[in-house]
Order: C-alpha cells, then structure tokens, then sequence
C-alpha cells in the first residue's frame, strides 16, 4: 500500500504501475488514476461516489501539465453489477444538473483551427460554427436539439459525409469534434469482450495460398491529366465565384436590459467605419508563388488560368481572401480531374503477408461489432464488422456453400491512390457448379451503383478497380450490397 505520507518516487524511474489499496477516499490527491478494482460488494453509494470521482480526474503528464486526449481520459473499472446501475443513475443525475452528454450545440466548433498552405491558422468564429451547426441540422446529419443522428454515421462510414465548399479545409477536425461530443458515457462490458485471432488452419490452406499469390501484387500510379479539361473547368469556376469584396471594419452598438434575471440583448445596431485598408498599408503578396505552393501546378499554368478568368483585379482589393478562394477552386478541380488520367503500373515488390495477416491483438465485443464464424471459411476466429452491411455480408458468406473462403481485409492492406490510401472490405473465393473456383476482391457499400457515390468514395473505389485491372491475375474487383449479387457475376 503507498499512504499518502509515502515518499514520492520521480516519474523517470523505470516503474508502470502503482497498486494502491484504500487509497481513494478523503486526503488521496492523485488525478493519474486508470484503473479501479473492487474487493468487496459496497452498498453505499457514497463510497462509489468517492472512488468514481478519483478516476474521473483529467491526468497530468510528468510536468504535472493536464493532458486533455480522451484516449488516456478513460476508467476501467473491475465490478459488480450494482456498478453499473449506479454509473447509469450517476449520469441521470448530472443530465438533470444541466450536464449534456451527446450533444451539439451552436457553438460547439467555435475555434477549430487549420493550418493554411502559408503557416497561418485560420479559426472558426462562433457565427460560422453557428453555420455548420444549421447546415447539419438541414442535411439531417442532427436533430434540432443536437442529437447526432444515423445518417451522419452512416455516410462517415461511406466516406460521403461534406461540409459546404467554404468550410471543406475544417471537415476533419469538424468531425472529430462532432465525434467527442456526440459520444454518450460508455460503460463496456469486460465480459463481452471478444480476442479475435488467426485461424491458422485457413492461411495455410491451398484456397487462401492461391488468393493471396493473386492479391499480393504492389502498383505504383501515375497522372496523365487532361491540362485543357483541367484549365477550362477551373477558368469557368473561377469566374463563377462570389464577388470578392474589401474586408470591413463595423462597429456594433448593443443595447442590454439588466435585471434581476439576468442581461437581455434588447436590440443592437451595427456602424460600417469602413474598408480596412483605409486604415492600413495595403501590400500584395506574390499570389503566385502562394498559388504554386498550396496546389503543386506550374507557374504558366496559374498564370494562364488567372488572366482567362478576368477576376485578377478582385485580388488588388482582397488579397487574401482571393487567393484563398482561388486556391480552393484549384484544388477541387484538380481532384475532380486526377482519377481520370491515372495509370497503375506493377512494380517488383508485393504486400508481405505476415505484416498484413499477423497476430497483432485484435477484439471487438459481442452484439456490437463482432461476428462468431465456426466453419474454416475466413482467416480470423470472427469477424469484426464496421457497418450492418459488412454484418450481414459475413453471415450470408458462413452460410453459402459455394463460399469457399472469405476475409475481411486488414486495415494495413492498402492501395495507394492521389486521394488517400483505399482499404477495399473483402477477399472472397467462390466455387462454380464446374468446381472452377473464383477469385474476388469486393467493396461493400449501401449501392451497387458507383455513380450513386460521391467524393473521395467514388475516386478511391474507380482507383481500386484500375489496379486490379492492371495486375491481371485472375482477380474480380466488384462493388456490391450483399453476397448474392456477387455470385451473380460469377460468369
């Protein structure tokens, strides 16, 4: 037991682990608790409350600072039963108290910050998070009260989530705010946690052998884009954006009613003062160069796109807010235009198996996210599925048996793309009425057509079916909804 009278033994020492036994009521100042094992049954629910509290503290590192990431932000508490009525009630009582969980409020992405191709942060303003929070209430991403709701996950998952064109730069870091958030109190179970392993018998097999000889072969792309296409879009795009307009300095006058409720906007009026540059030194940086950094084109390019435009001018009146506009209309052409001219070429190298298959520790919780599969078709003991389509997928594969095999891919198995690296979901070996087995790679997703995708979703899967193609080796590339369809393009 270490009392709290006990010397304090220097951080830098070579220790992991403090074991404390009933340490966690009055006079134990330690934030850096993680785990909390009960002995005993305890009935009394202030003791509960005392032990919770100590666990619920935010950590500090080893310059006593706060380290404010959720990863290390979690309890893990060892209990009865009676511990998690008590958790679920403890939560109740603080929803009552006016503590939200789960929720998103107007302000909630107030001061998100992205860095800009010159090294500048741009944060949001309470207004454009006010924005953001209409424009997910209006696309059905939350409900009025700022519930997240399934569409949201949904198209997450589908990759197809946007945010409108001026906030697209925020869309990640709007994401995981909305993630954090929208994160109710999870109490996980321990005894649903489920160890996903290798089934070994089934990598050695001659079924998985021939699959991964025809899956393993690496490509490197390359870009032939079609430059007139490209310039004549972003020329038309260019003269299409919003007027740009001198920054102006207002001044606001606001009228406020105090009393003993509190303080009441009453009404204000806003005082333009004038452009900014009436006050300030006007200077033109070398848009450019600005220009060639932020989207890797060469400088004729730029300067031919610019003057066919005819909306250089905008730039002497606001110059960083035109060559912020132009520079993001660049950018969405240019990726509207890549996957059209790529090339994928094999290079002599291959996906190592040990790395993509290997006996990294994975698990998932039952009823959750996590498939018991009991016959020898796929690589792992269960299956870890990301959506109830991928769910369903397994289970009609377990049951088919013209499926001689199927796997769902690992994360680490990637294809490169301009757009990202792209995971495609399955491996799958089906048997014909001949005994001809079939060989394919499938991306399962809520349509069978690609055209119904959009974004990123539509570019990586057109990039995946272009490097099947290339590698020739007897693999299918299909993107479909459920099994059936699959083995409908067995011929």
């Amino acid at each position: 037991m270490i009392s709290p009278n006990s010397e304090i033994i220097p951080f830098d020492e070579p220790i992991r682990f403090i074991f404390s036994h009933s340490a966690l009521k009055e006079g134990w100042d330690n934030p850096n608790v993680f785990q909390v094992c009960t002995l005993v049954e305890t009935k009394d629910t202030m003791t509960k409350r005392q032990k919770i509290g100590r666990g619920l503290r935010i950590c500090v590192n080893q310059n006593g600072e706060r380290v404010l990431d959720s990863k290390f932000n979690t309890l893990s508490v060892i209990a009865n039963e009676s511990y998690k009525d008590f958790a679920s009630t403890l939560q109740k009582e603080l929803e009552n108290d006016n503590f939200k969980f789960g929720i998103i409020e107007p302000i909630s992405f107030t001061g998100i910050a992205v860095k800009q191709y010159d090294g500048t942060l741009i944060e949001l303003s309470q207004k454009q998070s006010e924005e953001i929070y209409n424009y997910l209430v209006k696309n059905e991403y939350m409900t009025s009260k700022g519930k997240i709701t399934n569409k949201y996950h949904q198209d997450k998952h589908d990759d197809k989530f946007v945010l409108p064109e001026q906030y697209e730069s925020f869309t990640s870091k709007v994401m995981k705010r909305i993630d954090n958030l929208s994160r109710e109190i999870e109490i996980k179970d321990a005894s649903t946690k489920v160890s996903v392993k290798l089934n070994k018998a089934v990598q050695l097999s001659p079924e998985f052998v021939s699959l991964w000889n025809k899956i393993k072969q690496k490509t490197v792309y390359t870009i032939n884009m079609d430059m007139d296409k490209f310039k004549q879009e972003a020329v038309e795009q260019i003269q299409n954006m919003p007027r740009i307009r001198p920054d102006k300095i207002d001044a606001q006058i606001t009228n406020l009613d105090i009393t003993k409720q509190g303080v009441k906007d009453v009404g204000h009026q806003v005082r333009e003062l004038g452009a900014v540059y009436e006050f300030d030194t006007m200077t033109y940086p070398d848009f450019i160069r600005r220009l060639q950094d932020s989207t890797d084109l060469l400088r004729k390019t730029i300067i031919e796109i610019v003057s066919k435009s005819g909306r250089l001018k905008e730039f002497y009146e606001n110059p960083e807010e035109w060559i912020k506009q132009v520079s993001k209309i660049l950018l969405s052409v240019k990726k509207e235009n890549l996957t059209e001219g790529i090339k994928y070429e094999k290079v002599d190298d291959y996906y190592e198996q040990d790395f993509i298959f290997n006996d990294e520790e994975l698990y998932g919780y039952k009823d959750r996210n996590v498939l018991d599969v009991s016959s020898d078709k796929n690589i792992y003991d269960h299956v870890i599925y990301d959506s109830e389509i991928e769910r369903e997928f397994a289970i009609d594969a377990e049951n088919d048996d013209d499926v001689l095999l199927y796997a769902k891919l690992p994360s680490r198995f990637k294809i490169d793309t301009p757009i990202g690296n792209y995971n495609p979901d399955w491996a799958v070996v089906l048997n014909t009425f001949e005994g001809e087995k079939l060989y394919f790679v499938a991306e399962t997703k809520g349509t069978e057509n690609i055209n119904d995708l959009k974004g990123s979703e539509k570019k990586k899967i057109l990039c995946g079916r272009k490097h099947f193609e290339v590698i020739d080796t007897g693999i299918k590339y299909e993107v479909v909804k459920e099994l059936k369809t699959l083995k409908g393009k067995m011929d």
